[in-house]
């Protein structure tokens, strides 16, 4: 069920799944499969959501040319087609998943089957990614320095991530 959730999707679920017990393997499964379920029901959702805003007067205007500016560009997606919002999709940071997938392939108006495809591939991608590198990580902590030092790390990682953030906004 994390993976079901926009902010951590898979990219939490795996690594948790695994620190908790599970089967690297069993945790990329669920974790795929969780991750699975809204890509479609977002896709559908989008035109919706974005109709319903554009109903709202103060808001027509910037979200006309917020939707025009996006699918001019979309004509440079269009060069890398599917294969470009799969590797979106694909890239294991934070932003990149299939919540995110789903609203660019809305923008740049991707039919929702080639959307559909794209992001679950991007999504399995991340998938493998993710579980290798929590496996491998997991890995040479134990072997190295022991599975405190893991979570010490990835803790570092994070507050040195927040703290970058911060500087740039």
């Amino acid at each position: 069920f994390l993976s079901m959730i926009p902010i951590t999707e898979l990219r939490v679920a795996i690594p948790l799944g695994i620190v908790q017990g599970l089967e690297p393997l069993a945790c990329f499964c669920y974790a795929v499969l969780g991750n699975f379920v809204p890509i479609m029901p977002a896709l559908l959702f989008w035109p919706f959501f974005f109709r319903l805003l554009g109903k709202i007067r103060p808001l027509q205007k910037p979200l006309e040319r917020i939707l025009a500016r996006f699918r001019r560009r979309g004509k440079q997606v269009e060069r890398y087609g599917w294969i470009g919002l799969a590797l979106f999709v694909a890239v294991p940071l934070p932003g990149t998943g299939i919540w995110s997938g789903t609203i660019v392939a809305f923008l740049f108006g991707i039919p929702f089957w080639r959307a559909t495809l794209a992001i679950t591939l991007g999504e399995i991608i991340a998938g493998v990614v993710v579980t290798l590198a929590t496996v491998g990580v997991g890995a040479v902590a134990k072997l190295v320095y022991g599975f405190e030092i893991l979570v010490v790390l990835v803790l570092m990682i994070f507050f040195v991530y927040l703290i970058c953030k911060k500087r740039k906004h």
